[in-house]
């Protein structure tokens, strides 16, 4: 029955972090630049501007400042100006510099856009809760020596590390959020088997479960 009660207490911290998580990821916020754009996807530029003739983009640069590509000209359609964009493979700030014609006056514009590798503003938002949460679990887990607590910790953190073996953090996807990844997934993968390998032998004490002279919780 206790060990019932822990393993209740568990998915309910699991279902707060989701709740919470879901909260985060879904808040928008007004910006002054395009929405952000998933790495190694193609952005459309847009530029409005009924009473111009022509809208050129002057020049592309990447997060380090070197130049993406220069003076190229938008495609017209209607009032509205485009331009397709592809090379999005670094991460980071993107800046847009263009000009325009209105009323016959050239007229200079700027703007700029994120490459993340998911897509969004809140990249850290999942790991960070997964982390969290998966060490929470973990302690508590140590504390009880229940099993089955150990199982659900044992899941986060591989749940973790897959998540920054495939998108990093964010604006962060090299050698060292690699390193956190394998990290994660070994760490998960030590307290899932360990438990699995507990909870089918029949040894009285080991690092889960509790002897006769150990204390009750």
């Amino acid at each position: 029955m206790k060990n019932y009660n822990i393993f209740i207490w568990s998915m309910i911290i699991i279902t707060l972090m989701c709740v919470t998580n879901i909260f985060a990821v879904t808040e928008i916020g007004y910006v002054q630049s395009l929405p952000p754009v998933k790495q190694y996807d193609c952005v459309k530029l847009p530029q409005i501007c009924g009473a111009c003739s022509y809208n050129n983009i002057s020049s592309i640069s990447y997060p380090n400042s070197s130049q993406a590509i220069g003076e190229v000209a938008m495609e017209k359609v209607g009032t509205e100006y485009n331009y397709t964009f592809c090379d999005t493979a670094t991460l980071g700030k993107y800046i847009v510099k263009g000009y325009g014609d209105p009323s016959g006056v050239i007229e200079p514009w700027a703007y700029d856009f994120t490459v993340t590798t998911t897509g969004t503003d809140n990249n850290n938002t999942i790991p960070l809760f997964l982390a969290i949460g998966g060490f929470i679990i973990f302690i508590l887990a140590i504390l009880t020596r229940n099993i089955y607590v150990g199982f659900i910790s044992g899941i986060i953190f591989i749940v973790l590390g897959i998540y920054l073996m495939i998108f990093g953090l964010g604006f962060v996807s090299d050698f060292y959020t690699s390193s956190l990844a394998y990290i994660s997934l070994g760490f998960g993968l030590l307290i899932f088997l360990s438990a699995a390998y507990e909870a089918i032998t029949d040894t009285t004490t080991t690092f889960w479960k509790k002897n006769e002279d150990d204390d009750d919780f």
